[in-house]
């Protein structure tokens, strides 16, 4: 385990956590004699993404300026709605259902 006095810690910080990362732990002494253990923060599994199992959407090649015309015609809500539908093969209010 690395012990260093808190000069040569401050002096030379990224190696000195760069090894109580290696070593699991470091310590720091200052003049007083407190000492203060290092120890590197373990990472959470990040919680996986509701949207990571939305099943990939066929995109089509054109669109005709009847379906831009008629999109632009509704709200955003319908649209938001359609576009979550196709995307989760689910209703808008069963997906959001899911993370509340």
């Amino acid at each position: 385990m690395l012990v260093m006095t808190y000069s040569q810690a401050r002096q030379n910080f990224s190696s000195f956590l760069d090894r109580a990362k290696e070593d699991g732990e470091a310590m720091v002494t200052r003049s007083d004699g407190t000492e203060f253990r290092v120890i590197p923060v373990q990472k959470q599994k990040q919680s996986v993404s509701p949207f990571a199992k939305i099943k990939p959407v066929s995109i089509k090649e054109s669109v005709s300026m009847q379906e831009i015309i008629g999109m632009m015609h509704e709200s955003w809500d319908e649209r938001s709605d359609k576009i979550i539908a196709a995307a989760s093969g689910e209703s808008s209010e069963k997906y959001f259902g899911i993370l509340k």
